[in-house]
């Protein structure tokens, strides 16, 4: 039994810009909501790495669309549970570029501080929920190709392991992905 995980391609939103707090809340809204960006194309060893998988992906758009792009057809399920774990977007007096608004806001919710979003807590016993679930897929499909998010992948694979699967090293970027096999304890 295989389960790969794969990052989304780069999602047409994928700016950098400079931004004041609520400007970043709208940027967020925008990644969410966007598709994958014609000029970001998955590498041809993973159209043929997920060619006979069982295909499953996030419901935001930018996975969905992914999985459109690699496999040539539509997932054949999708789960909100896949979502990307949450991201707070505090209300600081700040002016920063995108990139420093995801890390500013991502260490505060690792440290407890999320507001009205998922808690980190919620968010890995959600990625546990999902591993048991893509275990039960692969027990009936042998191989699934999972089009998900960053840091949901890492944290589902984390519980895989818990669950005796093997991973290879992980590719963190777009398109990245890391693939998983279950080890047989005698």
């Amino acid at each position: 039994m295989n389960i790969i995980l794969i990052r989304h391609g780069k999602p047409t939103a994928a700016t950098n810009p400079t931004l004041s707090a609520a400007q970043f809340a709208h940027w967020v809204n925008d990644y969410n909501s966007s598709t994958v960006a014609p000029d970001s194309v998955p590498p041809t060893s993973l159209t043929q790495l997920v060619a006979d998988c069982y295909i499953v992906a996030s419901c935001l758009p930018r996975a969905s669309h992914s999985a459109l792009l690699c496999s040539g057809q539509p997932a054949d399920l999708t789960f909100s549970q896949l979502s990307e774990m949450a991201l707070p977007c505090h209300k600081l007096p700040l002016i920063l570029s995108a990139n420093r608004w995801l890390f500013v806001n991502r260490v505060s919710w690792l440290l407890g501080f999320n507001g009205k979003v998922e808690s980190f807590k919620l968010a890995k016993a959600r990625a546990k929920f999902m591993a048991q679930q893509l275990q039960n897929l692969a027990q009936t499909h042998q191989r699934v190709a999972v089009f998900g998010h960053g840091l949901i992948n890492h944290f589902i694979a984390l519980e895989l392991k818990k669950l005796n699967w093997q991973s290879s090293a992980a590719d963190k970027g777009y398109w990245g992905s890391v693939q998983l096999q279950q080890v047989v304890i005698a």
